[in-house]
């Protein structure tokens, strides 16, 4: 852990009174509005992607009723967040840390972010959206143009890459003051996201897909065996290959 982030949640800590979290705490948690609201994305994220992995072979989980009640579930679940404090430290390091990854390459982050939601429905972005405070024109076309339908990978890659991303200098001086330290040394936190296409015998999007695809399943052990089952036989022969390497700890990270 960078040792900016780490002092900074050291006494974060320290100077809390409250041993447990509700979401009315957490919204105020730090003087980063976007911070906050980051911490909540990542709750809920650990929610659906805890709430995916337990679903079992026996019901329907896409008839309407079942849909509406987990919707309710999720706004009352919303209503009702505990955070013991024990727990606080990896949550905030992750959302500090996703938190630069986005200030610094905003249209990769947004791509890479918005995958979490299991479809790419309007319901699904709009909640999504709620979680940043910038860039709602992007998040406004996704929504309109998935009004007809379900987009897919390619389609809404396309539109986050027609979009016009600027650097928001504002929040990076915010992120500096909260950290005490530099933009430079804010880099220096996050690697710029690589592309594994080439690991893939296939289009840049197929390969996302696939990442995707990995990333959401039940364990590590099935993620890495999809990885391997696609990647190119020369890279597989590298055993110390450091693309592929690279990316399987990217994504260890969705299973710690």
């Amino acid at each position: 852990m960078s040792i900016y982030i780490g002092n900074y949640i050291k006494k974060l800590q320290d100077n809390l009174e409250k041993k447990v979290l509700r979401g009315n705490d957490i919204i105020e948690l730090t003087s980063s509005k976007q911070l906050n609201l980051f911490i909540l994305k990542n709750i809920y994220d650990a929610w659906n992607k805890n709430f995916e992995k337990n679903k079992i072979i026996y019901f329907n989980y896409e008839n309407k009723e079942i849909l509406s009640a987990v919707t309710s579930l999720k706004n009352i679940l919303s209503n009702h967040i505990e955070v013991d404090i024990k727990n606080l430290k990896g949550l905030i390091k992750k959302s500090i840390i996703e938190l630069i990854e986005y200030m610094f390459y905003p249209k990769n982050f947004i791509k890479k972010d918005i995958l979490k939601e299991i479809k790419l429905a309007g319901e699904s972005i709009n909640r999504r959206s709620k979680f940043f405070i910038h860039n709602k024109k992007v998040f406004n076309n996704l929504i309109e143009s998935s009004k007809e339908k379900d987009l897919n990978l390619t389609e809404m890659s396309q539109i986050i890459s027609s979009y016009s991303f600027e650097i928001n200098q504002e929040l990076i001086e915010e992120i500096e003051f909260l950290l005490d330290c530099k933009s430079e040394e804010l880099k220096k936190i996050i690697i710029e996201p690589v592309n594994y296409k080439e690991l893939f015998d296939c289009s840049e999007n197929d390969y996302k897909e696939i990442v995707t695809r990995a990333k959401r399943k039940n364990s590590f052990q099935d993620a890495a065996n999809l990885i391997l089952e696609n990647t190119k036989s020369e890279f597989l022969d590298e055993r110390e290959n450091q693309q592929l390497r690279s990316l399987l700890n990217e994504i260890k990270k969705n299973y710690t």
